[in-house]
């Protein structure tokens, strides 16, 4: 992941947020998510689920 979207509702929740910029992931964080998610796939079938390709849903008449 190259970033994060946030949408904090209050100060405090954005100042929680920015203590993730102190994380650093090891080697071993990277192969543990590479093991979950394949890299370069999306991690949910959401936008590219076979049963709603890309072109959109199809139109019922």
């Amino acid at each position: 992941m190259t970033g994060a979207v946030v949408g904090p509702r209050a100060m405090a929740q954005w100042e929680d947020y920015l203590g993730a910029l102190a994380v650093t992931l090891t080697a071993e964080d990277e192969a543990l998510v590479d093991g979950l998610v394949t890299p370069g796939h999306h991690s949910t079938p959401g936008d590219n689920d076979p049963q709603y390709p890309l072109e959109g849903r199809p139109m019922r008449g």
